[in-house]
């Protein structure tokens, strides 16, 4: 039911995933410890979106703290600035029936709108934590995050944390 592997990028992962039969995972951890290819991101969602668990996954997490995550085009020298994490590289997930917690911590700026966020929403009633996180050398605030929780939807109660620096 829980799949926890740790990779050096997602294209290794990517490249496993189809290898993944099981219809009863419901919980999906990647960490990752390298730089991350923009050009990676959509097709590793894509990946999960087409799983034989997608029915059944409940819980994806995405971490690569120690990684940027870089534009396809930077193959070397050390100047790699982040590539902000899009509307397009999340809609595969818009997929996943089931899912109640989404955890992307990657090293980036992200660019995802307000009616992503309720489209999100309407997708996923049963959703109660999403958080995007991520640590940037070109940022000076040591942690950037938000993350909105929501225990009781169908009351209408609703619980928002956005989260700076201590």
């Amino acid at each position: 039911r829980q799949f926890h592997p740790n990779v050096k990028n997602l294209a290794l992962i990517t490249e496993l995933l189809p290898l993944i039969h099981s219809t009863a995972l419901e919980t999906l951890s990647i960490c990752s410890s390298g730089d991350i290819r923009s050009d990676q991101i959509h097709p590793f969602f894509a990946g999960i979106a087409s799983l034989p668990a997608r029915e059944h996954l409940q819980s994806l997490s995405l971490s690569a703290l120690r990684g940027d995550v870089v534009s396809a085009a930077v193959t070397s020298g050390c100047t790699k600035h982040p590539v902000p994490l899009g509307v397009d590289a999340f809609k595969p997930l818009l997929t996943l029936p089931q899912i109640r917690k989404l955890v992307v911590e990657l090293q980036c700026p992200y660019d995802i709108d307000d009616a992503f966020l309720e489209k999100m929403a309407m997708r996923w009633p049963d959703l109660h934590s999403l958080n995007f996180a991520g640590r940037s050398q070109w940022d000076p605030t040591p942690m950037n995050q938000c993350s909105c929780t929501s225990n009781d939807r169908h009351q209408g109660r609703e619980e928002e944390n956005l989260a700076g620096p201590g």
